[in-house]
């Protein structure tokens, strides 16, 4: 089992007290290839989006359960309030980001001038 050093722990709270985010940088091989995407087959545009769809929604469906199991214990006040209080956050952030690439997938069809694709 492994378990932190005590200088592992002083540089980590010392970081985890500094207002500075970090910089944002997003990466989204996907994204490229949309940006492309007028060079590619409309088929395989089709197929990249399809993918797209499907692996945001397995996100929102890993997601929403951590959620969900989070505010259920929030209000009972299980052990580890703050703590929980702070991993719900962090799933909501995953949840968020997956419910709004669905919403912007569900957008595509009218503003790419595709068939429009199943929801998911």
């Amino acid at each position: 089992m492994y378990a932190p050093s005590v200088e592992g722990l002083r540089v980590l709270d010392a970081w985890l007290n500094e207002p500075e985010p970090g910089t944002y940088r997003p990466r989204r091989p996907m994204l490229i290839k949309l940006y492309f995407a007028a060079r590619a087959a409309p088929d395989r545009v089709a197929a990249l989006l399809a993918r797209y769809r499907a692996d945001a929604a397995a996100r929102r469906d890993r997601f929403a359960p951590i959620v969900a199991e989070h505010e259920a214990a929030l209000p009972a006040g299980v052990e580890g309030t703050a703590r929980r209080r702070f991993q719900r956050t962090t799933a909501l952030f995953g949840l968020r980001r997956a419910e709004a690439d669905l919403a912007w997938l569900d957008e595509l069809p009218t503003a790419l001038g595709l068939a429009p694709q199943p929801s998911g």
